[in-house]
């Protein structure tokens, strides 16, 4: 684990009382800054290759689907790699979600 990005995982990101207004309101909220552009380039890269190796889908764009073209699904992905495990359980990816809708914690 690369040490800044899993500090980063793990702190605190203060979501303020607006933002989850706005969020149950709408039903969605943009946060800046949430992760450095080193953490997201590095996850980033890291979770691109780890889909890229387990991908299923390999029909030409033609021969899809609307769901096809839209999404590239890779099920359960966290359970292949460390590094997406790590990125998709983090502390402080969960405590927003959570301080969002207003409950103790949440589960993937």
């Amino acid at each position: 684990m690369h040490s800044s990005n899993g500090i980063e995982l793990n702190s605190r990101y203060p979501v303020t009382d607006e933002q989850i207004y706005h969020f149950r309101e709408k039903g969605l909220v943009k946060l800046k800054q949430v992760l450095s552009p080193a953490t997201i380039e590095h996850y980033g890269r890291s979770i691109t290759d780890e889909v890229k190796r387990l991908n299923k889908m390999h029909k030409p764009m033609t021969e899809r689907n609307t769901y096809q073209k839209a999404f590239l699904q890779v099920m359960n992905i966290w359970r292949q790699s460390d590094v997406v495990k790590e990125f998709s359980f983090s502390k402080r990816l969960a405590r927003i979600a959570a301080e969002l809708m207003g409950v103790a914690g949440v589960r993937m």
